[in-house]
């Protein structure tokens, strides 16, 4: 189906409203992993996406309405790649001022605002309540324990 779609547009050199989907759902796609690979670029606008896409805005803008919108879309893209950072215990040693900045939030009060709104705590809290999860002593189990334990839950 979309194959033919494709072939057919591009004989017509036009897409068809009825089998434009597929198009639409290539595009964010590809979009989408742009923005991913370019998160942490502080330039990262919508106006300079539509220029690497060659659309306009307004296109752009639309295509990332079902998303949120494109703005929402990559906020919540950084604030869930800081949520991560802070929570690696590799990152550790980093502070959250610089886990921000390097993904693309040059003013901590507004990174601080955005991230307790989407996450519902503090930067701190959640690096703080990962530190107490990492801290927890893991059980070490023998291949009997792990045995009879598989063998109760039938």
């Amino acid at each position: 189906g979309p194959t033919l779609a494709l072939a057919a547009a591009a004989l017509n050199g036009k897409v068809e409203e009825a089998t434009a989907a597929p198009f639409t759902s290539a595009i964010i796609s590809t979009i989408r992993r742009h923005i991913e690979f370019n998160l942490a670029d502080p330039a990262l606008s919508a106006s300079a996406v539509a220029q690497e896409f060659r659309m306009s805005e307004r296109k752009l803008y639309y295509l990332f309405e079902p998303l949120g919108g494109f703005a929402t879309y990559v906020q919540d893209r950084r604030l869930q790649r800081c949520y991560e950072a802070l929570i690696d215990p590799d990152l550790r040693h980093r502070s959250i001022a610089d886990i921000a900045e390097s993904l693309g939030f040059l003013h901590p009060k507004s990174f601080s605002r955005a991230f307790g709104r989407k996450m519902g705590m503090t930067a701190r809290e959640v690096r703080a309540e990962a530190a107490k999860r990492d801290a927890l002593p893991v059980i070490q189990r023998t291949a009997d324990q792990w045995w009879n334990w598989i063998a109760h839950m039938r």
